[in-house]
């Protein structure tokens, strides 16, 4: 949330501000954008040895960290300190292929030289320079760190942008990076909402990796054209599961379910719809529906909740889930599982479960299947 040039932070769950983050004016933007200018020419020339020695300190900081940062995004998204936990050991996982594969991957290599007998063909690999992260709310760790340590190792000095609704956490990953001295010249933080992330793309980066949505992503891609900035997008999906006559029903259930609610479904790749085949729909229909009334819903910031399901992290994606919850009973849905807000802060819902008619033709031997969304 934007207040005055400040992001104010919101628990999600409790809706109490525990914080707030200074915007970062144009001036800053262009002042960091000139430091990692020129700080790039000595980052880059450090070997690959040099550079991963100097992110497996980072890779130390973090585990030693660890409470530290999963209590952050528990306040900062709502998610439980296991979810933060995971979104953590992602990134610890990364950091280790990262460091133990990254000299061979931008070692020398010998190519084929065709018919230029008398020569010897190799593909260098050379960093862009200056990379521009701009990072979202869902993940606001693993997708704001991952990108910047690839960054790093590749030879970049690295521009981040984190979201404005988890600002919080990309607070704390600024201080992260400033805690080991050999790493912090060469990493800035710009703290801000769709303003500052405008004023990044427009200064010129050598290259912008974007997690985000569609338009966003629509509107960075416009900007960039105008300097021929290559861009990298990670963006949403509609995911489907499948479920055939021949499934295990059990283990169908419970980890669509999985995938449908964890993180409260604020993932790209998250079970959004589930294709079942007519002969054990109902089977699949009932056992669904029974694992659902298991699921406990509500916010804990201990390191161990009984909680299942989480809240939503911004209000305007919770508006959303109900305009399409609205519109999926006006064309004929059922709710058989939850379906309604609750919670202190008002953005902890229910898992739903929605039944529609629908029935699709084009599987595998003429199967038929109805539709269950999560």
């Amino acid at each position: 949330m934007t207040l005055d040039r400040t992001l104010l932070c919101l628990n999600p769950a409790t809706g109490h501000q525990f914080d707030q983050v200074p915007i970062a004016s144009p001036r800053q933007v262009a002042q960091a954008y000139g430091d990692m200018r020129a700080a790039f020419p000595a980052w880059s020339r450090k070997s690959v040895t040099e550079r991963t020695q100097i992110l497996r300190k980072f890779q130390a900081l973090l585990l030693d960290s660890l409470d530290e940062i999963t209590a952050m995004i528990n306040r900062d998204c709502g998610k439980s300190r296991q979810d933060a936990l995971l979104e953590v050991f992602v990134t610890l996982d990364l950091l280790r292929q990262y460091c133990r594969s990254g000299p061979r991957w931008l070692a020398r290599q010998r190519v084929p030289r065709g018919l230029a007998f008398f020569k010897r063909c190799y593909v260098e690999h050379r960093p862009y320079g200056l990379v521009a992260v701009i990072s979202p709310w869902n993940y606001p760790f693993a997708l704001s760190v991952g990108p910047a340590i690839s960054a790093l190792l590749a030879g970049n000095t690295v521009l981040l942008k984190p979201s404005e609704w988890t600002a919080a956490t990309g607070q704390l990953i600024e201080q992260l990076f400033n805690r080991l001295p050999e790493l912090a010249p060469y990493v800035r933080v710009l703290h801000g909402d769709g303003s500052t992330g405008a004023a990044l793309v427009k200064s010129a980066p050598d290259y912008i990796f974007l997690t985000g949505s569609g338009p966003t992503a629509r509107q960075v891609l416009l900007a960039a054209a105008e300097n021929l900035t290559p861009v990298s997008c990670e963006l949403g999906g509609k995911d489907a599961m499948i479920v055939l006559e021949d499934a295990d029903l059990e283990r169908a259930v419970r980890w669509g379910l999985w995938g449908a609610i964890f993180n409260a479904g604020q993932t790209c790749m998250a079970v959004e719809r589930v294709y079942v085949v007519a002969p054990v729909y109902d089977r699949f229909v009932d056992r669904a529906v029974a694992e659902a009334r298991t699921f406990r819903t509500g916010y804990t910031g201990q390191p161990e909740g009984p909680y299942h399901l989480g809240p939503i992290t911004m209000s305007r994606q919770m508006e959303i889930i109900e305009s399409q919850l609205a519109d999926a009973l006006a064309k004929g849905a059922r709710i058989l599982a939850g379906g309604r807000r609750q919670g202190p802060g008002r953005r902890i819902r229910h898992l739903r479960l929605l039944q529609l008619n629908t029935r699709i033709r084009d599987l595998p031997h003429g199967a038929r299947c109805r539709n269950i969304c999560g």
